[in-house]
C-alpha cells in the first residue's frame, strides 16, 4: 500500500517524507491490532458467565423506527434491555466471542423477556 501511495504522490507532486511516516504508523497499528483483539477475546473468555441471552433482536436500518420500537418495548414492565442500546456485536465485536456479548446482560432480572 505504501508503494501505491508513493506512486500517487509522484504523479501529484506531493511530499513523500510525510506520507512515508504515515504509512509506517499505519502498518505498525495494523500489525498490532490482531494481537490486541486476540488478547481482548482471551480476557473476555475468562469470564464466561451463565446469563440469559435475548429472546429477540431489533434489526433495522437508519431512520426506520428501530429506536422508537426499542423505546416502547423497554418501557414495558415485562421487557428488559441492556443500558447500551446498540451493542454492535454482530458487526464490530463478533470476533471477541459470546462471552463479550454476555457481559451486556449481567444485570437483568429473572423471569422477563430480554430485548
Amino acid at each position: 500500500m505504501g508503494d501505491l501511495i508513493n506512486k500517487q504522490l509522484d504523479v501529484l507532486g506531493g511530499q513523500k517524507n510525510n506520507e512515508n511516516k504515515i504509512s509506517q504508523n499505519r502498518s505498525l497499528r495494523e500489525s498490532i491490532r490482531p494481537l490486541y483483539r486476540r488478547l481482548r477475546k482471551s480476557y473476555y473468555g475468562l469470564f464466561n458467565e451463565e446469563v440469559k441471552l435475548p429472546n429477540f433482536l431489533i434489526v433495522g436500518g437508519q431512520k426506520c423506527g428501530t429506536s422508537s420500537l426499542h423505546h416502547y418495548l423497554a418501557n414495558h414492565p415485562s421487557v428488559w434491555s441492556p443500558e447500551k442500546k446498540e451493542l454492535h456485536f454482530f458487526d464490530y465485536y463478533y470476533d471477541y466471542g459470546v462471552p463479550f456479548y454476555k457481559r451486556f446482560f449481567r444485570k437483568q432480572p429473572d423471569n422477563i423477556v430480554t430485548v
